[in-house]
């Protein structure tokens, strides 16, 4: 009986260890596929003078996209144009940047921290006034009642209907659900998640 047991702690053991890498190398693709758009980024922020955001820029593309596509950024709508897209990732990077540094001079202007900012990426701009109305700082309760009381209703959920979504802040926060048509409002957090890792894959690859 404790042979059956010991073979079956060592089963269990040897499947956690084999799911362990295969979820690292998994993830390693998606930072190593982030990481390509590095130059392009650091070179559009030059333009700005805003070069130390690009591991910021970095890591919302990883929660936007995970580098893939021709939209990495999903900075299309944010060109208040027809429904359309790029025809390669350099304009989504480009359009993105410019809308990131709209939104850093307007949160500067508001004097709001920078979760804000990052928040914004996701719900637009009226999100740093929302913030400058109520103490001026982020956090998860705040957006989510961004979510539900300003942006799901002003984009026609009026029912304030859910949709499940799975991760583990949200598992954690609510149970795993976002409001339709109400952006996400753990993005911030999704977003200093990603910055946190591609730091580690950053300092891991270059020893």
């Amino acid at each position: 009986m404790k042979k059956k047991i010991k073979y079956v702690l060592l089963g269990s053991l040897a499947l956690l260890l084999i799911f362990m890498g295969y979820f690292g190398y998994q993830k390693s693709l998606v930072l190593k596929q982030v990481y390509q758009y590095e130059p392009i980024v650091r070179e559009e922020l030059a333009k700005y003078q805003l070069t130390e955001y690009t591991d910021t820029i970095l890591a919302i593309i990883m929660t936007e996209s995970k580098g893939i596509g021709n939209d990495p950024m999903q900075s299309f709508e944010s060109m208040n144009t027809e429904v359309g897209s790029f025809d390669d990732s350099k304009q989504s990077i480009q359009q993105g940047v410019k809308h990131f540094v709209d939104l850093y001079r307007y949160n500067q202007k508001k004097k709001c921290d920078y979760a804000t900012m990052i928040q914004a990426y996701n719900f637009g701009l009226d999100y740093i006034d929302y913030v400058a109305e109520h103490g001026k700082k982020h956090s998860l309760d705040l957006a989510e009642q961004y979510s539900k009381q300003k942006l799901a209703p002003a984009l026609g959920n009026t029912s304030l209907k859910r949709y499940r979504y799975f991760h583990i802040v949200s598992i954690w926060h609510n149970g795993g659900y976002l409001y339709r048509n109400g952006g996400n409002f753990y993005y911030a957090t999704l977003v200093k998640m990603n910055h946190f890792q591609l730091y580690w894959y950053k300092k891991i690859m270059n020893g």
